[in-house]
């Protein structure tokens, strides 16, 4: 796992666009939408890399999201976190991170940094049900469940 200090000889947070390309872009995409309710709906499933590279162009150019942080890796996009404005509160809306790097705190990095930037603001994040790796990571870094909705969906 990832120490401050490690991290920061490793790997570069930054605010900046300037970084990041199409393929990483694609890469992070394909990552993020493996575990998404989008991959586990059939008729949905085969548009899910399409919805995270899009939704992921939107948070970074278009200015859907209201805050975001990249973890850089010789220049390099392998980590993304961001955040929308939600009433009240922050959500965290995606954080992802690129297979190879995965599991060596990197998402956690990422979480400190943003939150670091808003200390008593309320954020709130959601996460799939049966995604206990993210409920598990979100518990380990402080979040605590206070509720709990189900999201239906029809095809028409």
């Amino acid at each position: 796992k990832m120490n401050k200090n490690n991290f920061q000889k490793n790997f570069k947070v930054s605010s900046g666009r300037s970084n990041v390309s199409t393929q990483d872009i694609n890469e992070l995409a394909r990552v993020m939408s493996k575990q998404s309710r989008f991959n586990l709906d059939p008729k949905i499933k085969k548009y899910s890399t399409k919805i995270y590279k899009k939704w992921l162009q939107n948070s970074l150019f278009e200015n859907y999201a209201y805050d975001f942080v990249l973890s850089l890796k010789e220049n390099r996009m392998v980590g993304f976190c961001s955040l929308i404005k939600k009433e009240k509160a922050l959500r965290i809306d995606l954080i992802g991170i690129s297979k190879k790097y995965q599991n060596k705190g990197i998402g956690s990095a990422l979480l400190r940094e943003i939150l670091s930037k808003y200390p008593g603001q309320k954020i709130i994040v959601g996460t799939q049900a049966n995604n206990l790796a993210a409920i598990n990571f979100y518990i380990n870094n402080g979040f605590r469940p206070y509720s709990f909705i189900q999201i239906f969906h029809k095809h028409t």
